[in-house]
């Protein structure tokens, strides 16, 4: 039960959750995570005064990925997923929660931002 080609899922979409797909051989595994446990972790809106944008989230999650993979393997060993159903297929899904953000071995980072705040 291993993991393999996490990418964060840009699609042109505001939802409220940010999702990551990966594969567990061939089978497609989704995880999502809140933009309110982001939200949590970061301490948004704060200094920026307002809170980032689904398309921003995404950016932050791509740029931690190989900080969460760990976290998201380990809650899939544990067999910690449920089931999404979408367009008539069932999926395994993870959900990363605010305590999982908080277990991560290195701290997350929104750097990202700050580099995509000069460029708008």
């Amino acid at each position: 039960m291993s993991l393999a080609e996490f990418a964060v899922v840009h699609a042109a979409n505001e939802e409220d959750d940010i999702f990551i797909q990966c594969f567990d051989d061939a089978e497609l595994v989704v995880v999502s995570i809140s933009r309110t446990s982001l939200d949590d972790y970061f301490q948004w809106p704060g200094a920026r005064g307002r809170r980032p944008s689904a398309p921003q989230c995404r950016l932050v999650v791509d740029r931690n990925l190989d900080v969460l993979k760990p976290v998201i393997e380990d809650k899939y060993r544990r067999r910690e997923f449920g089931t999404l159903n979408r367009a008539g297929s069932s999926l395994k899904h993870i959900v990363l929660t605010g305590s999982d953000l908080g277990r991560v071995s290195a701290p997350l980072t929104d750097s990202v931002l700050d580099v995509a705040h000069r460029f708008v």
